[in-house]
């Protein structure tokens, strides 16, 4: 048997890589602001309305909301659920104001907001309910099928240059510096992987650890192939 990566949200394994790489983009952004609305609603179409409309009570009082990326967080007991968002690029947002906002725009009027010291440890944060496979399907539901959302110029390079998802994933986490961020107890950063991994975990490697593992595994079983159909 050789595992294949099916980049599957289904897939434990692949989704561990998946939201490695996300999680990598959105701290590479280098946000500054880190905030949490609280009251948000059970669906995320029912919540983005909402956003647009504090966003749009802000920008009428003279801020700049800069540039932001969201995930919806689940309340485990029930009692509404929390929007993490990460800013960058905007004014600086007095809390009064921000309370004021939101609660103008159906949120609850507590909001979380502080400055962002360390961003890998915040984007995994954000992404946390996504990892528990007790918890993805619930997540995914309310983040709607998304692992995250993002205003369109939130993703940026080391000059400041907008990036798409796909290209500031790549450049956040390339083979060269995968471990920079690992949800599987520092698996990826290992250039050089125990041949001996069960093939779950080598799926989760960075694509250089896994083409090493792969490399031994042809190399300790010489009789291993692709699978052949039969003519």
């Amino acid at each position: 048997m050789i595992p294949v990566r099916c980049d599957s949200p289904k897939c434990d394994g692949c989704r561990h890589r998946i939201l490695d790489r996300r999680s990598a983009a959105l701290a590479f952004a280098r946000p500054d602001r880190y905030l949490v609305l609280t009251g948000v609603p059970d669906t995320y179409v029912k919540f983005s309305a909402m956003r647009k409309r504090m966003d749009e009570i802000l920008t009428r009082a003279g801020y700049d909301t800069g540039e932001w990326a969201i995930t919806i967080e689940i309340n485990p007991r029930g009692t509404g659920n929390h929007a993490n968002v990460l800013r960058h690029s905007g004014d600086p947002l007095p809390h009064r104001r921000l309370s004021e906002a939101a609660s103008r725009a159906g949120f609850a009027p507590h909001v979380y907001d502080e400055p962002v010291r360390a961003p890998e440890a915040v984007s995994r944060y954000m992404l946390k309910d996504a990892v528990d496979p007790r918890q993805v399907s619930a997540f995914r539901a309310a983040n709607g099928r998304q692992w995250s959302h993002h205003s369109p110029d939130y993703f940026r390079d080391e000059d400041g240059l907008t990036l798409d998802c796909r290209a500031a994933e790549s450049l956040a986490y390339p083979p060269a510096r995968t471990g920079l961020i690992s949800y599987t107890s520092g698996l990826g950063a290992d250039p050089s992987p125990d041949p001996d991994l069960s093939p779950l975990d080598a799926l989760r490697l960075s694509d250089a650890a896994f083409n090493a593992w792969m490399l031994r595994q042809s190399r300790s079983h010489p009789s291993t192939g692709p699978c052949t159909a039969p003519a």
